[in-house]
This record gives C-alpha cells, structure tokens and sequence, in this order.
C-alpha cells in the first residue's frame, strides 16, 4: 500500500501543480475571462496580448517551471525517478486539462518544454561532454535556420531543430529515463505545433477535406502492427491480413456497388483506382511477412511516421516545392523522424547503425520519389536495402 501511494499520490500532486493556470487568474483579477478572449488560450502567448509582456513573463516563468517542480517535489516524496517524471508530465496534463476549467486548458507547450529542461540538466549531470559538442552544433544550425527564414523563426525551430537535438539525445545518452522524458517531450512539442499549424491552414475547409484529414491521423494506430510483428509475428500477419483483406472486399465492393461509395472518404484521384489506404496494407504486410522482424518493423514505421510528417509539415510551411507536390521542408521533416525513429531501434539493439542511416536515407528518397503510391514504395525498398545492407 506504501508503494502505491509513492506511486499514485506524487502524479497527482504534479497534476494539480500543473492544474493551475497564471494566466487564468490573472485575468480574473483584472475581470477578463482568458478562455474567452483573445486566442481563448490561457497561455503565455495570449497573456501577452491581453494583459502586456510584464504579465506574460510571470505566467512563462510559473508555466515553464511547474513541471520541473512536479519533478523536484516527487523526487522530494521517495518517488522514484520514473515515476518522478510521470509526475512532470502529470503537470502537462494538468495544464492542457484543468478540473475547475472542465478539463479545457491551455497546451501545455511551455510545461512540455519545463520536462525537457529538467531531463537536459540530470543528463548533463550524467555527461557533460554531450554540452561541448553536439549543443553547439545545434545553436549553430538553430542560427542558421532563423537567419533563412527569421518570419517563422519559432516554426523552424521548434519542428526542425528541436527534433535533431532529440536525435542527438538518443544517440548520445542511448535509452535510460531521462532522455526517453526528453524524447516524449520534444514530440510532445512539435505535434502540438503541427497541429495548431494545420488547424490554422485548415480553418475553412469543407467536411470532406475534414474527412480525408482524419485518414491522416487514423495511420499512427497502424503501428500497433509494426510493434506486434516483433513479439508474436503470426498472430500480428493474421490480424493484417484480415484487415488488409476487409479493405479488399470494401474497395472491390466501392467499384462494384454505388451505394459504398460514400461510406470511406477518397481523395479525387482514387476516384477510379486503388485507395492508398489498400496499398499501404498491401506493402505494409508484405514487408512484414518476407523481412526480419527489426527490419520489416522499422520499414513500416517510416512508411507511417515519415509520411505523415512530409505530408503534415509540407501542407503547414512547405514553400520550396520540390516537384509532384514534395517540398524540401516537408523532405527534410520526413529525414529527421526516420532518422528519430531508426535512431531508436538502433540504440535498442535492433539494427546496426549502418542499416539504420541506410534505411532513413532511402525511406526519404522513396518518398520524395514520383512513384505512384508510395504507400507501398517505401516500406519495401527501406527493407530490401536495410536487408542487403544488414547482410554486409
């Protein structure tokens, strides 16, 4: 029972650290409801719209440094150190989801960005050296990227630069729970960015393109297939292949019979071919059933994650258009999360670090290329080259 409540009682002291809002009361006090004007956000950002930036540098300071708090007082409470960042991110949800406000808060952006700063400081406390060579070479890189495109500083940063400083997280500390904290934050953070983004580009859409959306956001469950190939792989090929097989039935059924055709949104240009959403369970299964686990699995992934962030950061900021409706950012935010992601297979032992430098860069490639669907390319050829390359 004592065990429990150094587990349980810590996250919920971090949720209602998190749980109060600044800016919120702030607002109060001077007789303005935050949720309800400006943004409607009570965060930093909003404040200092509202209220002047002497306001929103009190609420930055307590939002920034409530989850580092949460973290320090667990730690305070015997916790241990996973479940002392537990109570950190229980601080995040705390923000996002107030009791008193039912549960509609701000984004927990600044509060996310308090759990990176902490695990940064014990890693450093770990190895220092990590400071003397890769930050500078970050900062570097952040410079450049700011003096390139200055007007959306804060975009480029936050979706480029912050993923590589999480690469260079994982591949220095390798996996121990201050930097899995740092990784969870960070990606935290950028799809909280991407998905203010795409609300934004989005704001006016119809409720078809609505529809095609939530096509978009339904691929990451796919995962659980990729995950699952590497523990029980004919249970994981059968599930697959039933859906994979339910998705033939509904298409041949969609060319065959009107009134199915309605039931699924299609973008216009499946309108007379096979949906991508086939395609991708097509190469998703093959990949899987003719690869070893760690490749076929790590293959998938960069077919569900790294198209998803061409696609999501090339819609929301892609000004430099490659051809076939690629962008360089869109290019360059797909490199940096199958390099992420190999990254982690990596330093989990799944792969060497030639097959996963190999595979990002080919799964970028594929996806860049003007292949038909590459729903179906870049599963297969990331796993036939991580496969040859494996065999070196």
């Amino acid at each position: 029972m004592e065990m429990l409540l150094k587990a349980i009682f810590p996250i919920v002291i971090g949720y209602l650290i998190g749980s109060f809002l600044p800016a919120y009361f702030i607002g109060k006090l001077k007789g303005v409801d935050v949720t309800k004007a400006g943004s409607k956000n009570p965060g930093i950002a909003n404040t200092a719209n509202l209220f002047g930036y002497k306001m929103a540098i009190l609420v930055g300071i307590y939002d920034i440094f409530k989850s580092p708090l949460a973290i320090f007082v667990a730690l305070k409470l015997g916790a241990s150190l996973p479940v002392a960042f537990a109570s950190g991110f229980s601080a995040v949800l705390g923000h996002i989801a107030p009791f008193y406000l039912r549960f509609k808060g701000g984004r927990g952006m600044a509060a996310s960005i308090g759990v990176m700063g902490y695990s940064l400081v014990l890693l450093l406390m770990h190895d220092v050296r990590f400071a003397y060579v890769f930050i500078p070479i970050i900062l570097i890189i952040a410079l450049l990227f700011f003096m390139r495109n200055k007007w959306h500083s804060a975009d480029t940063i936050t979706l480029f630069v912050l993923p590589l400083f999480v690469i260079a997280v994982i591949l220095y500390y390798s996996i121990r729970v201050e930097s899995v904290a740092f990784l969870i934050a960070g990606l935290y953070s950028v799809v909280q960015r991407v998905e203010y983004l795409l609300s934004e580009k989005f704001k006016e859409a119809t409720i078809e393109e609505r529809k095609l959306l939530s096509r978009k956001w339904l691929r990451p469950f796919a995962s659980i297939f990729a995950i699952g190939i590497m523990f029980y792989k004919i249970y994981t090929l059968i599930l697959l292949g039933a859906v994979l097989l339910a998705f033939i039935i509904f298409e041949a059924l969609r060319f065959s019979k009107k009134r199915f055709k309605g039931l699924i949104p299609y973008k216009a240009s499946e309108e007379k071919r096979i949906s991508s959403m086939v395609m991708f369970l097509l190469g998703a299964f093959m990949t899987l059933s003719f690869f070893s686990p760690s490749i076929g699995s790590l293959a998938v992934m960069f077919t569900i994650f790294g198209d998803l962030s061409a696609w999501s950061i090339g819609v929301s900021i892609g000004k430099f258009h490659i051809f076939a409706g690629k962008t360089l950012e869109g290019t360059i935010a797909a490199f940096l999360t199958n390099t992420l992601i190999a990254s982690i297979y990596y330093k989990l032992g799944l792969v060497s670090v030639a097959v996963f430098l190999t595979g990002a860069i080919v799964a970028t490639l594929a996806e860049l290329a003007p292949f038909e669907d590459d729903n179906f390319s870049v599963p297969l050829l990331s796993a036939i080259t991580m496969s040859l390359i494996s065999e070196l």
